[in-house]
């Protein structure tokens, strides 16, 4: 029982939809493999928040988003909440 649970939940997390004003977005696993290098090189005090904030800008510009709205989506991995750039 507990795992047709975990299994429903997890499946209800990939279809949740944004917050409102924000869009989801998918990495490449390049940017991927980079921003999870470098998250655990911070979160071990090895790498400054510059070269985090350095990638995010990077992905910002490329995506075409607000780089101080990234954040995990409940899909994980490779793809990420933001609000998109007002032209």
């Amino acid at each position: 029982m507990l795992k047709f649970v975990e299994e429903k939940r997890r499946k209800e997390m990939q279809e949740e939809i944004p917050p409102e004003g924000y869009t989801e977005y998918e990495m490449t696993v390049e940017e991927y493999e980079e921003i999870s290098t470098l998250t655990k090189g911070n979160n071990l005090g090895e790498i400054p928040d510059s070269k985090l904030i350095t990638f995010w800008k990077r992905l910002g510009k490329k995506y075409k988003f607000d780089w101080e709205t990234g954040k995990a989506s409940p899909k994980r991995g490779k793809y990420f909440l933001a609000v998109p750039e007002s032209n």
